[in-house]
């Protein structure tokens, strides 16, 4: 009888043992399982950090491109306000040489 109680004893024994070793199983299953699932999100995460990174850089270049061609800009409007300004002078120039010439021909045939 003794026997009999250990030998039942001992199948419980194994039984929960095989049970508590497939439970370790799928739990270390799971444990992979989700490592790899954060190794996923991590190489995702990291993936549209680099293309923020890259947009902030590709923003700063266009931002710098423009401040310059806003500059350029300014210094031809500058330059076109001064040619503007020279050819209004030669206008006023050229009027007065020509009221001057005429004044000459008058002066000239009254003479």
């Amino acid at each position: 009888k003794h026997l009999d109680e250990l030998a039942s004893a001992l199948r419980k024994s194994h039984g929960e043992a095989t049970e508590a070793q497939s439970e370790a199983d799928m739990l270390k299953q799971q444990v992979r399982l989700l490592q790899r699932e954060v190794a996923d999100k991590s190489e995702l995460t990291e993936r549209q950090l680099k293309a923020e990174r890259d947009l902030r850089a590709e923003i700063f270049q266009t931002q710098a491109k423009l401040e310059k061609v806003a500059e350029q800009h300014q210094n031809e409007a500058r330059r076109a306000t001064g040619f503007a300004e020279k050819a209004t002078t030669a206008e006023e120039r050229l009027r007065r040489i020509e009221q001057l010439e005429a004044q000459l021909a008058e002066e000239q045939a009254g003479a």
